[in-house]
């Protein structure tokens, strides 16, 4: 089952949703889902940026970051990541769709807060942004 999500990148910080629905409710990830029938994947990943935290990026501006095989409890789930940067969005970031909270955090701010988190996917690096993202 194929998986589209977007790191959207703003001042070394990165975006994250806190998850609402299962699986892995209440953990933080990057805004991803998975794609629509037919569904080119920098095109479902930006509407699934959209659709949970408010933002619009143009598919033709992501970069693909990562291409890896995501758990989940009872299906094959192959992931594209991609990244943005935040001035490359438009809209207001807020937690819509299946997502409790959006915000954006530090490297630092998310090593401390790893537990509660429960991030397992941050892979990848971008030369158009500069940001080196990493399995923590």
């Amino acid at each position: 089952m194929p998986v589209g999500g977007v790191f959207v990148i703003k001042d070394n910080q990165v975006l994250l949703i806190k998850r609402g629905g299962e699986p892995n409710k209440g953990d933080w990830s990057y805004p991803a889902g998975y794609l629509e029938y037919n569904e080119k994947p920098e095109e479902g990943a930006a509407r699934e940026l959209e659709e949970e935290t408010g933002l619009k990026a143009d598919p033709e501006n992501l970069e693909l970051v990562a291409s890896i095989q995501l758990e989940h409890p009872d299906k094959y789930v192959v992931g594209n990541a991609y990244t943005i940067s935040f001035d490359e969005v438009e809209g207001h970031v807020r937690a819509g769709d299946d997502a409790e909270d959006a915000r954006f955090w530090t490297p630092k701010n998310m090593e401390a807060s790893i537990e509660e988190m429960g991030l397992e996917i941050i892979a990848g690096e971008s030369n158009r942004t500069g940001v080196r993202l990493h399995y923590l």
